[in-house]
């Protein structure tokens, strides 16, 4: 994603209220943009929470993934990057790498050839994460 520095991408201020977590769910949620954990800090401490820190979002952000309401993936760079989960099976995202907008997708398809591969290869408890990486219409030239 281009935009590493949240201080050098211009948003609009936003008031979050409610808990922590609360403002981390509405960070999230604000836009369909995959946020690095520095940027989810930056909008919840400067716009939201004050005294929020990093170990806190990492917390927070951990118990939202093991409930499956925030999923993860890996930036160009290998920087993790989180979004909202559309429904509890969501684990799969197409992503511009430009401007970090996201949007989750069916696997099925392909989960079932990559279950039946390793199934006949010995391999058991599978996990899965797919993420299809490239630019949108609106940032491709």
């Amino acid at each position: 994603m281009s935009k590493t520095n949240p201080a050098s991408s211009p948003r609009p201020r936003k008031a979050y209220g409610g808990s922590r977590r609360d403002v981390l769910l509405a960070v999230l949620g604000a836009d369909k943009r995959c946020l690095s954990a520095g940027e989810i800090y930056y909008e919840a401490s400067h716009f939201g929470t004050r005294g929020i820190g990093y170990a806190t979002v990492y917390r927070i952000l951990g118990q939202l993934i093991s409930e499956g309401r925030v999923v993860t993936l890996r930036g160009q760079a290998g920087a993790r990057l989180f979004r909202i989960a559309s429904d509890p099976d969501d684990r799969h995202s197409l992503w511009c790498t430009e401007c970090g907008r996201a949007q989750p997708i069916s696997a099925v398809g392909i989960v079932a050839e990559m279950e039946r591969f390793a199934q006949e290869r010995g391999f058991t408890d599978l996990v899965h994460h797919i993420s299809v990486q490239g630019r949108c219409r609106d940032c491709a030239p």
